[in-house]
Parts: structure tokens; C-alpha cells; sequence
């Protein structure tokens, strides 16, 4: 307890100091400059790998970061042992410490460890020291500011998290280093049988929900057909994409307008304000640079192929420009709310979801997202659906409301998902639509849910 409190006392001193509404933009892109500097020049002394990586580059005052090679999850962590910048760290006793985590435990008294890759299939380990989890907590409290939750003297605010509970995942994380007693807390575990959430949350009437996007439409269509009866004044969603329906779904059910936050493990940041036009992106944090497929800037507004991202919390493991396939547009147009702060508009999965299908001319052609997306969203009927595409083709997994005419539901779903394909110039789809009592969530420690998923040419573990 003791430990936690001075983390968060950190964290909320450096939060005084972020940029707030009313700084003007170009002062906090100098901020950003001079942050950018001071990390390449100390992942150069500290870091093996990157000082053979910026061997011959000049770190000079008016560096352009397009003047830093990329780096990738994969050649990180192949390196492991020299990419991180306190020698004592060494990638197999790491691992070995993570089987071991059950809760809190800091590594060698002071690290933090965490592992991910779930959605993408590669590993990768990440480790923070107390000082930059202090900095990773300024993020929370941002997030808190942009919601609107802030503790009142005299009242404990009823929260429940729906999502990951395991030590080894950092939103989970997240709640065990600011569950101080200021709150009312509830954790519950996304791959807990949706009746049993649905008691818990009934006994605990949360006013603050925040849960995976996936598991909050699900528990708004549990309140539309009265099975659940709470009443958030804040609804927040996080770690996966929120489609369309599923935000009508959670304004239906609480007449809310729900936030939607982002973070990597990585660390980059970002979440919206109250105006709900994009998530703003903590650029005084870290670096977002948004690329299409030939590693180009896209304009405001396109959404690319990819992310770079450069953190400047991370000082164990030094992260510059490091490649990660969300596919997101951006845009630096000003908000109303006031601050300077960029904004993801566009938040459209990763590009790893992107199926890759035999066209009508006999090659390959990607297939967005999106294209399937979008036709599964004008179907009422549905409670929730997966889209798996492996080598035997594309497995479509539904889930019905409550007395819909499943065979016809059926029929209609499979006749719209072949036209689609047929307009995107896909031959011959070997398509299968199923109709399921439930969806499995992921059986690693951030049970998330991926509406699709592409197992062609990946190593899922």
C-alpha cells in the first residue's frame, strides 16, 4: 500500500505539468521536439542496440525523426538482452518471473513486467521502472480528467471494470496501482459467464463502467431485453475497436455517449474528451506518426496502413519509431474543448486483420475489415459475431438476440457476406455462417475478443 501510494503521488505531481487546454499547439510541438532529442540521445548511450543502430546519425537539435532507421517488435525482442538499458535485466530470468506473477510483484524490487502480442501472435516483453510507471500513471489520470471522474470528499464512485484482471496486462495493472481505497472497485473477468457478470454487476450498480468494447454492447443488449438494471453516468471502452453498432448499442441502453480510451503497452496514449469527435493523443508522452504501406506520412483525415510510435517514458527499454499495424487516421484540426492535442479519428483495427483472398483474375486481394464490418452492422438481429478466416476459408460465427427467426437470419447473412466479396473481386468465397449459443474469448491473460481475425500465414499462439 505504502509503495502504491508513493507511485501515485508521483504520478500526480508530473500530471500538474502536462499540456493542458490552452497551450497552444506550437508550443507543445517544441516540447515534443526537445523530448524526441533527449530520448535518441539516451537510448544512443544506454542501449546497445540502438547505439549500433544510430551509429553515423547526428542527434543534433533540428533532428528529423525520419532520420531514425524503424524498428520492430521482432528485432527487439530478439535482442532482448541488448536492448535494455539495465544490464542485470536478462530476457529468460524475466520470463521466468512472469509465470511467477500473481499480483503486484516488482521484478528485482523495482520492475514491473508485462508481456503482450495476443492479437498479433509475437511476443514481446516490456518492463517499466518505478519512475516511468509513475509517468505511465499520468496517462491514467488523464484519461480520468477526460471522462470527468475525479473522487469526491465524502463518496466512494462505484467503479466496474469488465475486461482483464490478470497482473500480466496493463489496464489491469492500471486499477491495481490506484485502487487505494478512494474508489469502490469491482473487477470482473470478461471470460466470466455473461450471467454471472450480469448479477455482479446488478450487486455492485456501478456509475462508472469501463469495459472491452465487445463486452459493453453485449451488457447494453442484456439492459435493452432486462436482464441487467444499471445506470453508469459514464460509460468507457478500451483495448479493442468499438464498431458502430456497438456504440449504439451502449447509447440505447444508458443514453450516454461512452469514451473510448487507447493505450499500447508500449506506451502511447490517448482517449477522448467530452465532445466525442476522436481520441486526443498524449503527443506531450510520446510520438505518433501515421504511414501507408510504402512507409510514406498519409495526410489528416487517411487512415494508414500502419504506426510508428516513440515514447518518451520508456527508458529501460528504449522505444523509437517502433513499427505496430493499427490502422488509424489522425487529425490536427483544433476540438472545442480547447486542447492542443492531435486526435485519432479513425480507429480501424490492425492491418494484420486485413484478409488476403484469391480474386477473380487469380491473385491475391486484401480484403478491409471493413467490407465485412459494415454489412454484420445492419443486422438487428445480431448479439455478437466472429469472423475467422483460415485456410479452409471464412467462418462466420453468430450470435442471436432473443426470438429472432434464426434460418432466415441465417440465409440473409451469408447472401450479403458473398456479395460483398463478389464487389471486391473475390472468386468463388468458400464461406460458412454458424449459428453459436456463445463466442470464446482469447485464453491469454487480456481476454480480449477480435471480430476478425486473418489465421492465414501467422503464428497464433
Amino acid at each position: 500500500m505504502i509503495r502504491r501510494l508513493g507511485d501515485l503521488a508521483g504520478a500526480m505531481r508530473r500530471y500538474r505539468g502536462l499540456t493542458s487546454v490552452g497551450t497552444p499547439r506550437e508550443e507543445l510541438l517544441a516540447l515534443q521536439r526537445r523530448r524526441l532529442l533527449q530520448t535518441a540521445r539516451h537510448a544512443a548511450a544506454a542501449s546497445p542496440i540502438y547505439r549500433e543502430l544510430y551509429r553515423g546519425i547526428e542527434l543534433a537539435e533540428d533532428l528529423d525523426v525520419r532520420a531514425l532507421p524503424v524498428v520492430t517488435k521482432a528485432m527487439l525482442m530478439e535482442r532482448f538482452d541488448e536492448w535494455v538499458t539495465d544490464r542485470r535485466l536478462r530476457r529468460t530470468e524475466v520470463e521466468a518471473h512472469l509465470e511467477r506473477v500473481r499480483s503486484d510483484e516488482l521484478y528485482l524490487g523495482e520492475y514491473r513486467c508485462m508481456p503482450t502480442g495476443g492479437t498479433t501472435g509475437r511476443k514481446g516483453i516490456f518492463v517499466y521502472d518505478r519512475d516511468e510507471w509513475r509517468r505511465c500513471l499520468t496517462a491514467f489520470l488523464r484519461w480520468s480528467e477526460l471522462t470527468g471522474v475525479r473522487p469526491r470528499f465524502g463518496h466512494r464512485m462505484r467503479i466496474a471494470t469488465v475486461g482483464a484482471t490478470s497482473p500480466l496486462h496493463m489496464t489491469a495493472r492500471f486499477a491495481m496501482s490506484v485502487d487505494l481505497g478512494v474508489y469502490s472497485l469491482r473487477q470482473i473477468d470478461a471470460r466470466t459467464p455473461i450471467g454471472e457478470i450480469v448479477a455482479a454487476l446488478d450487486e455492485h450498480r456501478p456509475e462508472q463502467l469501463v469495459a472491452y468494447p465487445s463486452m459493453a454492447s453485449l451488457l447494453a443488449i442484456e439492459q435493452l431485453e432486462g436482464r441487467l438494471r444499471i445506470s453508469p453516468r459514464v460509460v468507457c471502452t478500451s483495448s479493442e475497436v468499438r464498431t458502430e453498432e456497438m456504440t449504439a448499442n451502449i447509447r440505447a441502453a444508458w443514453a450516454v455517449d461512452p469514451f473510448d480510451l487507447y493505450g499500447t503497452t508500449e506506451s502511447l496514449y490517448a482517449g477522448d474528451c467530452e465532445h466525442h469527435q476522436g481520441m486526443h493523443v498524449f503527443e506531450d508522452l510520446g510520438l505518433m506518426e501515421v504511414l501507408d504501406e510504402h512507409d510514406e506520412p498519409v495526410p489528416d483525415g487517411v487512415i494508414g496502413a500502419k504506426l510508428l510510435i516513440t515514447s518518451f517514458i520508456k527508458r529501460t527499454q528504449p522505444v523509437l519509431r517502433y513499427e505496430i499495424s493499427d490502422m488509424v487516421a489522425r487529425t490536427t484540426a483544433p476540438c472545442p474543448c480547447g486542447r492542443p492535442l492531435a486526435r485519432m479519428v479513425s480507429l480501424e483495427g490492425r492491418s494484420d486483420d486485413v484478409l488476403h483472398m484469391r480474386g477473380a483474375d487469380g491473385r491475391m486481394i486484401a480484403v478491409h475489415p471493413l467490407t465485412l464490418r459494415s454489412p454484420m452492422a445492419a443486422v438487428r438481429e445480431l448479439r455478437q459475431y466472429k469472423i475467422v478466416h483460415d485456410g479452409d476459408g471464412v467462418h462466420v460465427l453468430v450470435v442471436l438476440r432473443d426470438a429472432v427467426a434464426a434460418q432466415e437470419t441465417q440465409r440473409r447473412i451469408d447472401a450479403t457476406l458473398r456479395a460483398r466479396l463478389a464487389d471486391a473481386g473475390v472468386s468463388d468465397a468458400r464461406l460458412e455462417v454458424t449459428i453459436v449459443a456463445e463466442l470464446p474469448r482469447e485464453q491469454g491473460h487480456s481476454a480480449k475478443f477480435k471480430l476478425i481475425e486473418s489465421r492465414i500465414g501467422r503464428d497464433f499462439r
